[in-house]
């Protein structure tokens, strides 16, 4: 009978009795942990970074809205077969749905210009949206009555757009944390409807050393501009009633997410219809038509708000009936991480397969390790037999020395696993943050580093455990047949052949 403690002692001695291919045989098992924890880890932070960019806008929404399109967006449409729009009785008919609080299309004027702000970003607020109050109360500031509010235009403005301030150092744009969104509330603006000043945007996006910047362009290069539009418009227009604008009175009332601007619904039709008329009016043949070939009547999509403790769900199966292809936030967000999760598949399985692959190699190195220390050591088996040790003893012996070979490679895997995950992901972040710039922001040319975390690096412990128990499991499984070997070496032969 062996105690606890020699058992322990001297599986402990044979782990590293064949220290070269002990080692060999940690540094194979960590090494596909450090594969299959490093991947994890960089495709959950990348998971995360695809929620914090390309999906921000939707999650931001509020979970009461739900897009509503007026065909399969994952089907396309059939030839021959005429487009259904969202017609103003369709709205009618959605609104009177119960459980919808409101139906709204989302109509974007352009030229407008912004005035009476300090706004530096790529394009400025060139294309407020127009929204129905419904939707515009969702944003607005604590204290303010959208309703009470007649001597001004309401308006919700982007926190981007009015964070944003252009660095010529760096040649981007970075959020100016200094600016406190509440202290605009209430300031009232300027709306110039139908400003051709909007074409001539005074920065410039270019292409250099692999990566966008953004340059100003010069009072000169403007001026060029303008005059070879005007040349152009000259042709087709009165450029004195062309160019002429709608100043309209605005107010702050409220700090919408991301870059976009809103007004009312209603503001925003008339404004439309108030830059059709202009174009129209300055055309110098009235048999001309101004701009391009109007759209058909209605909208290929809407916005539909749920009423408050109303689930948007239940409210998914009335807008089919309608003959319309409704989501709701969770739906987007659920189909976007789909898209991303088969477009990383294929990296997956490599990963995977990679691993599984030093997994088995590593196994191979346990069993030979493990039978040259037996073969090492059959008169010491045969001596513990000889002195009362039994077969379950011996077997435990090299077990425990293929625990230890396990053990031995789960922290240098693990350790090392999460910090190459860390180090890539700290150092992808920073080039990234330094040289490329985002579009999701819709503030063109915003700079990485004001929207973007300084690493990816993703924790999951549940991954963690699961790789260190394979790879344990690993290590015993292959040191089984050696281990049971041993166990059944007959004494007196294991003693002669000595």
């Amino acid at each position: 009978m062996i105690r606890h403690s020699d058992l322990f002692r001297v599986s402990l001695k044979k782990t590293f009795v064949r220290f070269r291919w002990t080692l060999l045989t940690m540094m194979s098992l960590s090494l596909g942990l450090i594969v299959f924890i490093s991947s994890s880890s960089l495709l959950g932070g990348v998971r995360e970074l695809f929620v914090r960019t390309i999906m921000m806008e939707v999650v931001q929404e509020s979970p009461r809205v739900i897009l509503l399109k007026n065909q399969d967006p994952d089907r396309p449409p059939e030839e021959g077969v005429p487009e259904r729009r969202i017609l103003e009785e369709d709205l009618d008919a959605i609104r009177a749905i119960r459980g919808i609080e409101d139906a709204s299309p989302h109509r974007a004027v352009w030229p407008v210009t912004l005035k009476g702000l300090r706004l530096e970003t790529y394009e400025g607020v060139s294309s407020p949206i127009g929204v129905t109050d419904a939707f515009l109360k969702l944003n607005v500031a604590p204290g303010i009555d959208l309703e009470t509010i007649d001597d001004a235009v309401p308006i919700f403005i982007g926190q981007y757009t009015v964070q944003s301030r252009y660095n010529a150092a760096r040649k981007r744009f970075v959020l100016d944390p200094a600016i406190e969104n509440s202290s605009l509330i209430g300031t009232d603006v300027e709306l110039e409807v139908g400003d051709n000043e909007t074409y001539y945007r005074p920065y410039n996006r270019v292409w250099k050393n692999d990566h966008y910047v953004i340059e100003e362009r010069g009072a000169e290069e403007l001026a060029e501009m303008r005059r070879q539009r005007n040349a152009h418009l000259a042709l087709k227009y009165e450029l004195n009633l062309h160019h002429r604008a709608l100043k309209l009175k605005g107010r702050i009332i409220g700090i919408a997410q991301g870059h976009d601007c809103y007004i009312p619904l209603d503001v925003a039709l008339k404004c439309e219809r108030w830059i059709e008329l202009r174009n129209q009016l300055s055309l110098l043949q009235s048999n001309e038509t101004a701009g391009s070939e109007a759209e058909p009547p209605g909208y290929e999509e809407v916005q539909v708000l749920a009423k408050v403790n109303v689930d948007p769900q239940v409210l998914l199966e009335p807008l089919r009936k309608l003959g319309f292809y409704p989501q709701t936030r969770k739906d987007r967000i659920d189909e976007g991480m789909v898209r991303f999760d088969q477009a990383t598949a294929v990296i997956c399985y490599v990963f995977a397969g990679l691993g599984s692959v030093i997994f088995l190699t590593s196994c191979m190195f346990v069993f030979i390790t493990t039978s040259k220390v037996i073969a090492d050591s059959q008169m010491e088996i045969g001596l513990l037999r000889a002195l009362g040790a039994t077969r379950l003893e011996i077997m435990r012996i090299y077990l425990l020395k293929s625990s230890f070979l396990g053990l031995g490679g789960i922290v240098l895997g693990v350790s090392g696993g999460y910090g190459l995950a860390y180090g890539i992901s700290t150092l992808a972040m920073g080039y990234a943050r330094e040289t490329t710039l985002v579009w999701q922001t819709g503030t063109f040319g915003l700079s990485l580093g004001d929207v973007l975390p300084p690493t990816i690096f993703h924790s999951d412990p549940w991954v963690g455990i699961a790789a260190s128990a394979a790879a344990l499991l690993a290590g015993l499984l292959a040191g089984w047949i050696p281990a049971r070997r041993a166990a059944n070496l007959d004494p007196i032969s294991a003693l002669r052949n000595e």
